[in-house]
């Protein structure tokens, strides 16, 4: 191929750089842009492989990650764009000079490891973890690359039940037949750093072929170490035959700075699931383009300092802003005869408008607004400082949605339902109340709440505060070490989640209507109302216990309700299958130490 082709009308190929199994790569100019840049042919056939590394690498952005900047077709040929970085594989150089001393190795290794933490984060599974698939550049920065069969929830699974990996450095589970998970990759870096200070694979050269390398992991047969020294406690940890026996990305981070003499800063999205807030992902297509342009706002909320400026089309700061400030109430009129404000129910990040259709007070719609975290699995590439394309997934079970990502990066919904299943134009309803947002961000940030929460009232607590990862370890009595439970806040920190599988601990502030014996076996928790509901689900399911505290009733009147109560939500999931006594007692005690932390009423 001539070095001069351009591809796509865009990319001059300078000099093949690399090829593989996964693909041609070559050094090129991005014309357009004047940079230099890798991109990778994709071998006949793989279009669907070039195509899932695109959507995987879009999202994540990590400094020890190869960047993916886009993904083009020419002719029959699709090509991935990505950052070029001068450098060698770990592959090469272990060719080069036998092994590396371990010092430089812990160097490596921890860099790998602050990537894996990221991915693994983001529920990314990497499958491919090995010394050819890491970069060394000249400044001694190591990067992760190759996710063409990176696993990232159903976008990029193969379904096809095939082992995928390379044989010398596959985990026992996966030369088993069991589907790589996150332990695996852990498996993967040990065996890539196992190479890099010994030479060899951890199953041994290869000689022998593949499948002896195979039957070997699978046996938990490894290589004894001659070279790792002080290197060798935090291998065998990585290279332990049961998962559970292996430390997590960010503990084995952790051992790898001791032993590198740094500390490289742990950098990962704040990215966070939760099984009762996974939305479905629609395509979209915008139609409204909006000018975004930074001002130079400073908003003083109560006695609180000024706080910096803010973006057109952003949040802002999330505990002053005001989602009700997003709807339009004449916009509701446009569909039944009344529409009210519904500023009072649900979290703080949420405001909705009740539309009467008709004067049957039973023919009620539901419209409303919501600022959450980032979604993890993006159908839209998101750029900051910018507002998205507007997302447009088609009715679905009394049930429409629009979405948009927000300058600063959260995800703006707005969706539509029937109280009672009744017929009601519900993306069209969606769709007027997208565009009376977008109107508002294209002048500013989210507007400010008018009011401060009242003195004692959930909106002025952090729910990250109320318990310590310490507290949560201790009271779940599952084993795991506090490290697993550093608390994640959602947008506003009004929400808080502390673990993942096996075992999670949600808190939730919101209000209700006033709760009865409907919604749980009333207990008393601290001295306060307290309903306790358990949910046990299959085998293959996690069970739940719920907590809900009422924190404090009060007035305030709305079209529907008067009274209200202001609801401190904890939920204890698992996947150890214990009673459901033993497992509300857990919960239970958790609740307490939460009651005692929320603000005096």
């Amino acid at each position: 191929m001539p070095s001069d082709l351009m591809i796509a009308g865009r990319y001059r190929l300078d000099a093949q750089i690399g090829a593989g199994a996964m693909g041609v790569v070559w050094r090129a100019t991005d014309t357009e842009l004047g940079r230099v840049v890798a991109i990778k042919q994709s071998r006949v056939g793989d279009h669907g492989q070039i195509r899932r590394e695109a959507r995987v690498g879009a999202g994540l952005h990590h400094p020890n990650v190869v960047t993916v900047f886009d993904s083009v077709l020419d002719g029959e040929d699709r090509w991935l764009v990505m950052e070029y970085l001068p450098s060698r594989t770990l592959g090469a150089l272990i060719d080069e000079q036998g092994s590396l001393p371990p010092v430089e190795v812990a160097r490596i290794g921890t860099q790998l490891a602050n990537a894996v933490a990221a991915m693994h984060d983001l529920e990314m599974v990497h499958r491919d973890i090995k010394p050819g698939n890491v970069l060394i550049g000249d400044n001694g920065v190591a990067k992760l690359t190759d996710l063409g069969i990176a696993r990232w929830a159903d976008v990029t699974a193969t379904g096809s039940g095939q082992m995928v990996g390379t044989p010398a450095y596959i985990a026992p589970e996966v030369a088993d037949g069991h589907e790589a998970s996150a332990p695996a990759d852990i498996y993967s870096l040990g065996a890539t750093l196992f190479a890099a200070v010994e030479g060899t694979s951890p199953t041994g050269s290869g000689d022998q072929g593949p499948y002896v390398q195979m039957r070997r992991a699978a046996a938990g047969n490894l290589e004894p170490m001659k070279k790792a020294g002080p290197l060798e406690p935090v291998l065998r940890a990585l290279l332990a035959k049961d998962p559970a026996d292996r430390p997590n990305a960010r503990t084995a981070k952790e051992m790898l700075d001791e032993l590198a003499g740094q500390s490289v800063p742990l950098t990962w999205l704040p990215m966070r699931r939760s099984r009762r807030r996974k939305t479905a992902i629609g395509a979209g297509a915008a139609v409204l383009a909006v000018a975004l342009i930074a001002v130079g706002s400073v908003y003083v909320f109560g006695d609180s300092e000024p706080r910096p400026p803010v973006i057109t089309g952003s949040l802002g700061d999330a505990r002053t802003a005001d989602p009700c400030g997003l709807i339009n109430l004449n916009t509701g009129s446009k569909f039944g005869v009344l529409s009210t404000l519904d500023a009072e129910y649900g979290g703080y990040t949420r405001c909705g408008m009740l539309i009467k259709q008709t004067h049957n007070d039973q023919d009620l719609v539901d419209a409303r607004v919501q600022i959450s975290l980032p979604e993890e699995y993006p159908a839209q590439p998101r750029i900051r400082g910018q507002l998205g394309q507007v997302e447009r997934p088609a009715e679905k079970k009394n049930y429409c949605e629009r979405k948009v990502a927000l300058a600063d990066e959260n995800l703006l919904t707005v969706a539509a339902s029937h109280k009672q299943d009744m017929h009601a134009p519900l993306c069209s309803i969606a769709e007027a109340m997208m565009t009376d947002a977008l109107a508002v961000l294209s002048t500013g940030p989210v507007p400010r709440r008018k009011e401060a929460f009242a003195p004692g009232a959930l909106g002025t607590a952090e729910a990250c505060k109320m318990l310590t990862p310490e507290e949560v370890a201790e009271d779940t009595a599952t084993g795991l070490p506090a490290s697993e439970f550093r608390p994640e806040p959602d947008v506003g920190d009004w929400t808080c989640w502390w673990g993942e599988d096996p075992v999670e601990v949600d808190l939730e502030f919101k209000r209700e209507y006033p709760l009865d014996e409907e919604d749980g076996r009333p207990i008393k928790v601290a001295g306060k109302d307290a309903f306790l509901e358990v949910n046990q689900s299959g085998d293959d399911e996690h069970d739940t216990c719920v907590v809900d505290v009422v924190h404090r009733q009060y007035e305030k009147d709305t079209a529907f309700n008067k009274t209200w109560q202001e609801i401190a939500s904890l939920t204890l999931e698992t996947e150890e299958k214990i009673s459901p006594d033993a497992l509300c007692a857990k919960a239970t005690k958790l609740a307490e130490r939460m009651v005692v932390r929320l603000p005096k009423v």
